[in-house]
């Protein structure tokens, strides 16, 4: 991928932004407002234009205002927190408030290329320069797609913009991406239940028993103490199955047996989603396509899904039809956090942070073997466990999608290698709908690497080391915690299920090296330190009385901040800070 876009290519991105009604006047910007960057940004640590310069960003990075405004030199600064490190101060005229489409009956989706057409010379232009898309690189990846000989559908979307769309228009099964559109259901489902507005109270941690039939647990202890959560995240204990189309399936979801504990097995299955459709129907008084449809797709102007059933629920593991344009919607208000809008008028429709909630959800120390699931036609590799969250995947390691897939990125996977990835380091969604290879694992990873070959526009470009992520790691091997690769705010780290207590916090970095790594911690004795050998770690294991981490339950707090010079000197660069929560509780999650 080639680097930033050059002076001439954003003087006219520029003036195409004007000709297509992107106003380049200032608009009116306000705390949590979703922003875009109009033009290649200087993000600053200070709100002045001498002010430490972290970073330069592409046009159509993505943030969130979290502080401001400030004037100074004649400027009005907003802290921004962008996809991806560093955040800082950033300009007011270089950012914009997020682009919504409307619905497809209004115009729908903002094109730089029409269905599968070639783009003119002119088109070619505005893909580089306001999408930052080299769109005969894009195709390979829609020639590999419908490369196996029967019909797909692929649609790009980045920066707001359609940069490629191949196929058609008509709605298709989405097989188990329709659990992913459950999550979401489930996720709006616990929202409207905290405020009051469901016939009775549900959380994702309540146990599933309380919303099923009298009896369904009798006689079964690891049954009675499933939760929600234990559906949504493949570890109920329930036995696996996974063919959802088989003869008096509804009593089949509804007296399946465990075979395990829960938070000691995962598999992936179709059984405990449609167990997990009956609880949300019995909780809401409505079906998860009502839910979904009334809830979430209408909202953002999806058509409303076409979904089967069994029995009298809806089939929540498979059962869902989807345009590929409808689909990039939901994968576009995943990548906005929730919140959609037209112009300044924003709604939440999700709360925040879905896909932290959902793809990103930490399973770190979390004790689960992997069982494979028979008769399943979805291949399953048995690492999956540690880059699944809830109904929804991510790529926090690299395995699932690639090295070539910025770790951000989180998906829905479906049979017949149907994807929506969601990129927000890129601003990008994609999709793909197909009807082959049925059973193709590297299939995801050749597609998306075709697919992240096409940009041409890196989302930044750091210039001050920073600091963006952090890890768990075992002190022993001086390895990440298989689950632990990417710690997200929230996450829970429970001490008893932990492979070694023997541990360390480290420090993961993007940009120009660093000389050194300052850490702050809350809850620990060993409250500062000052790393300056890569890897950064807290501690350092310079001497036995150093060498371990070993947190009190509750909630923890560690900032990490990196420098240009070893000991914590030099020019200061960006700054990540975390949050989670530290159990010790062999018993529970």
């Amino acid at each position: 991928m080639s680097g930033q876009l050059t002076r001439v290519s954003v003087v006219a991105a520029l003036a195409l932004v004007v000709i297509l009604g992107w106003s380049a006047a200032a608009e009116a910007l306000t705390l949590g407002q979703r922003v875009v960057a109009s033009a290649t940004v200087r993000v600053r640590a200070e709100p002045t234009l001498n002010g430490t310069l972290l970073a330069r960003r592409a046009v159509g990075s993505l943030g969130t205002i979290v502080e401001g405004p400030v004037a100074a030199d004649g400027v009005t600064w907003w802290w921004v927190d962008y996809e991806g490190s560093p955040d800082g101060w950033t300009g007011a005229d270089n950012l914009r408030n997020v682009y919504f489409p409307p619905a497809e009956s209004a115009g729908g989706w903002r094109t730089l290329v029409g269905l599968n057409k070639t783009p003119t010379n002119a088109q070619r232009t505005s893909l580089q320069t306001l999408a930052g898309v080299d769109w005969t690189t894009l195709k390979l990846a829609w020639d590999y797609s419908q490369s196996f000989g029967k019909p797909s559908d692929v649609l790009v979307i980045r920066n707001g913009y359609v940069v490629g769309e191949w196929g058609s228009r008509s709605a298709r099964g989405l097989a188990s991406i329709s659990k992913s559109l459950t999550g979401v259901a489930a996720t709006k489902l616990f929202d409207l239940s905290s405020q009051g507005s469901t016939p009775v109270r549900i959380g994702s941690g309540d146990p599933v028993a309380r919303f099923l039939p009298a009896g369904w647990a009798d006689g079964d202890a690891n049954k009675a103490a499933i939760t929600v959560w234990d559906l949504l995240a493949m570890r109920s204990g329930l036995q696996p199955h996974d063919e959802p189309f088989v003869a008096n399936y509804q009593s089949l979801v509804l007296n399946r047996p465990t075979v395990a504990p829960r938070m000691q097995q995962w598999a992936y299955a179709s059984l405990p989603v449609d167990l997990l459709s009956i609880v949300i129907q019995r909780a809401s008084g409505q079906t998860v396509r009502d839910l979904f449809n009334q809830r979430v797709g209408a909202p953002i102007g999806m058509a409303p899904l076409i979904w089967s059933s069994f029995g009298d629920y809806s089939r929540a593991s498979s059962g869902a039809s989807a345009s590929a344009r409808d689909l990039g919607r939901l994968g576009y208000l995943m990548l906005n956090k929730g919140v959609w809008g037209a112009g300044n008028a924003t709604q939440r429709i999700l709360p925040a942070g879905p896909a932290d909630r959902l793809a990103n959800a930490s399973t770190c120390s979390m004790p689960l073997s992997f069982a494979a699931t028979p008769g399943s036609p979805f291949p399953i590799d048995p690492e999956s466990r540690h880059f699944y969250g809830g109904l929804w995947w991510s790529n926090r390691s690299g395995q699932a999608l690639g090295e070539t897939v910025p770790r951000d990125a989180f998906y829905a996977h479906g049979y017949m290698e149907k994807l929506l990835v969601v990129v927000p380091s890129y601003n990008l969604v994609v999709v793909r709908n197909g009807s082959a290879p049925a059973a193709l694992p590297a299939f995801r990873r050749e597609f998306m690497r075709l697919v992240m070959a096409a940009m041409t526009a890196e989302p930044v470009t750091h210039d001050q080391p920073s600091a963006r992520s952090f890890s768990i790691v075992d002190g022993d091997s001086s390895e990440a915690i298989p689950g632990c690769e990417v710690i997200k705010g929230g996450s829970v780290v429970n001490l008893a299920f932990l492979p070694t207590r023997n541990l360390r916090i480290q420090a993961n970095l993007s940009g120009v090296t660093a000389g050194s790594v300052a850490f702050s911690q809350s809850g620990t004795a060993n409250a500062e330190q000052v790393d300056s050998e890569a890897p950064y770690w807290l501690p350092r294991p310079s001497n036995a009385s150093d060498s371990t981490w070993q947190p009190s339950p509750g909630t923890q707090s560690v900032t990490a901040t990196a420098f240009a010079l070893t000991g914590g000197l030099g020019v200061r660069g960006g700054s990540a800070a975390l949050s989670f929560d530290v159990r010790d509780n062999p018993s529970a999650w």
